[in-house]
């Protein structure tokens, strides 16, 4: 794994713990709730577009168990799904082809490894080959959202599930508010919606869904926000601060930040001061992170 990777995995595990309390709870309970009842019909086959390094994989087989489950984990990143396989005990397979070198043997054959890019995989599927439910977590806002929906939905038996979780829509705030935050957001937003090869990209990719589902009469069985928000709490000493994991993620994000800002035509000076104060304000536990995010639950019309 290459020194970029590496940090991308830190990034991704530090994300997990402000996931796991940003994700909206009653649209989790209700994918769980109709994941079951499809179980309930038969062997239930998820597939997750962008799986990272399994962190929803590892909470859908805490709520769900293995009985039944087999669960595909895509990703055009290899060395993600090494990550992956590290922390999923899974077992080898014929169907997910040649498996990273550190896949453990376990009980049951549950867990599929496929890398490369989602839209691809979609579409080399055999014919006829479907899914009870499709996930993705914080990845549709990196891709074509009509053009992979409408692969998913192509992909889903009747009834099947689209859980779509963590889409940013459009918000981001740092506090405390500091002069150059109208420049920066707005260059860091505008980095979102620029063309990317055939298509545009959004800054809104909740609403875009949303819209999608709507205009191609796709029930919306649920939906709410699941905002990453990061805050000094006091740890019982009378000092403020994080958890190792938010001040990694932080930092990951003024990263984020940076990158995308310092390409476009904001002046370098302001950027510059504005990330120094803010990794400042992280290391003394004075800075309020918040992004606004939604979580979506739909199923193919039958």
């Amino acid at each position: 794994m290459n020194a970029a990777d590496a940090r991308f995995v830190e990034y991704l595990h530090a994300k997990r713990s402000v996931d796991d309390r940003s994700l909206h709870p009653r649209v989790w309970a209700a994918f769980l709730r109709e994941a079951g009842a499809l179980r309930s019909r038969g062997p239930l086959e998820i597939a997750e577009l962008g799986a990272g390094i399994g962190t929803m994989c590892e909470r859908v087989f805490r709520a769900l168990g293995a009985e039944g489950l087999r669960y595909h984990l895509v990703d055009e990143n290899p060395g993600l799904l090494e990550e992956a396989a590290r922390r999923i005990p899974v077992c080898r397979s014929p169907e997910s082809g040649t498996p990273p070198d550190s896949v453990r043997d376990s009980v049951r054959d549950s867990v599929l490894f496929h890398p490369g890019d989602a839209a691809a995989w979609l579409d080399g599927l055999p014919e006829g080959r479907i899914f009870q439910a499709v996930l993705a977590n914080a990845f549709l806002d990196l891709v074509d959202i009509p053009a992979v929906l409408d692969r998913v939905f192509s992909r889903l038996g009747p009834g099947g599930l689209g859980y779509f979780t963590i889409n940013y829509d459009g918000e981001t705030d740092f506090l405390p508010a500091l002069e150059g935050d109208g420049e920066i957001l707005a260059a860091y937003n505008g980095s979102m919606r620029e063309r990317k090869g055939s298509y545009f990209g959004t800054d809104a990719s909740g609403s875009r869904i949303l819209e999608y589902l709507l205009d191609r009469g796709c029930p919306v069985l649920d939906a709410g926000a699941s905002d990453w928000v990061v805050a000094p709490r006091p740890d019982g000493e009378g000092r403020s601060g994080y958890t190792r994991d938010e001040e990694t993620f932080l930092r990951a994000i003024l990263g984020m930040v940076e990158d995308s800002v310092s390409r476009s035509t904001c002046d370098p000076g302001i950027l510059s001061s504005w990330l120094e104060t803010r990794r400042r304000q992280v290391e003394k536990g004075k800075l309020v992170y918040i992004a606004h995010q939604l979580d979506i639950l739909t199923r193919k019309p039958l």
